[in-house]
């Protein structure tokens, strides 16, 4: 199904990106772990929530606070990681966002922008 190829993308995208700014093995294996969680989940949603619940999911993941994420996901993450996360995560929500919003979902992650509740 083209959601699980798309998210499969995202996720080599986003290792891509972390390969070449990390040079340290350690967090490099830390934040790969991190990422195929993340990316676990997010299928975990799509496969038992449908394409809506994944897309919330990804929507209360990246408007969420930082321990609260940490518990979700069993894991912390540290501020490079944040990064890699918001931005798998947003591109993940853009996938999965109905057609009238797919604009939207990129700027949820300002802090300036107060997003309307669906």
């Amino acid at each position: 199904m083209t959601y699980y190829r798309d998210l499969e993308e995202i996720k080599h995208q986003c290792v891509s990106t972390l390969s070449n700014k990390t040079d340290d093995h350690s967090s490099l294996k830390s934040s790969k772990k991190m990422l195929r969680r993340l990316h676990d989940n997010m299928v975990f949603c799509l496969e038992n929530l449908g394409v809506w619940g994944a897309f919330q999911a990804c929507r209360i993941l990246l408007r969420g606070d930082s321990s609260e994420r940490n518990l979700l996901m069993e894991a912390e993450v540290n501020g490079g990681d944040d990064a890699l996360r918001k931005t798998y995560l947003a591109q993940a929500a853009s996938v999965f966002a109905p057609d009238g919003i797919k604009g939207i979902i990129m700027f949820e992650k300002l802090p300036h922008y107060s997003p309307i509740p669906f």
